[in-house]
């Protein structure tokens, strides 16, 4: 299975004595357990860094405990350094690390917003894109849909650099639910992914305001009808 569904991004609100770059993030580590149909297969763990100069650090470990996954090794890690810029947050670089068994992908990439370009590698290949408008990594999909979330957006959109092509995603807001998960029952606000092509995959995301709109559960279908999700495991702190 791609261990890649399962890494995900988490967003903080915060109080108004923080700089404005920490009013939007906040550092964190959370702990996810990774799901194949409902069953526990694999574990993600998130975490956020606060670095210099207004910038931040967000790194995610997703790591196989049970059936195939584990028995193959697989892993994935993922880091992106963001900056704030006094108007908006924005990522600067990024890279990426799957292992499976004896074989391992690697791909990273850095963002240049002066000249409106971004450029890296994906298995050994190089690669280079035009930035047109507000385009994130992948890895920071969920951070930029919480924050979107928290400001009150009903319809979001933005592009999005993976493998070194650059794709246009849209979400919208699906409406409140009630949620239980292993770490507790929360009230969430629902996101789904608006697909171009009705083929029977599915995204979708629950954020819970009174934690600061993290994502509470991230939940994938594909087109077999196998449900890929991570699960919060613990409720954070504070």
């Amino acid at each position: 299975m791609s261990l890649k569904l399962l890494t995900f991004s988490i967003l903080f609100m915060t109080g108004a004595s923080l700089s404005a770059a920490e009013l939007l993030l906040k550092p964190f580590a959370l702990t996810y357990a990774v799901l194949d149909n409902g069953k526990e297969i694999g574990e993600a763990k998130v975490e956020l860094k606060k670095l210099k100069n207004e910038r931040f650090s967000y790194s995610s470990t997703s790591v196989g405990t049970a059936g195939l996954a584990a028995l193959l090794g697989g892993k994935i890690t993922e880091k992106s350094e963001l900056e704030w810029t006094g108007i908006e947050l924005r990522p600067v670089s990024f890279t990426y690390e799957q292992h499976f068994a004896l074989r391992t992908r690697k791909q990273n990439g850095s963002f240049d917003w002066a000249a409106n370009t971004a450029t890296g590698s994906n298995k050994d290949k190089r690669w280079s894109q035009s930035l047109k408008g507000r385009t994130i990594n992948r890895q920071l999909v969920d951070l930029f849909v919480a924050q979107s979330v928290a400001s009150g957006e009903a319809q979001i959109q933005f592009d999005v650099l993976d493998r070194g092509d650059i794709r246009h995603w849209r979400f919208k807001v699906d409406g409140p639910e009630e949620l239980i998960t292993r770490a507790g029952t929360f009230s969430t606000i629902r996101v789904l992914r608006i697909r171009e092509s009705e083929d029977g995959r599915e995204t979708r995301m629950w954020f819970a305001p009174s934690l600061g709109n993290i994502p509470v559960r991230v939940s994938h279908t594909e087109k077999d009808g196998r449900g890929l999700s991570l699960d919060l495991k613990v409720k954070p702190k504070g």
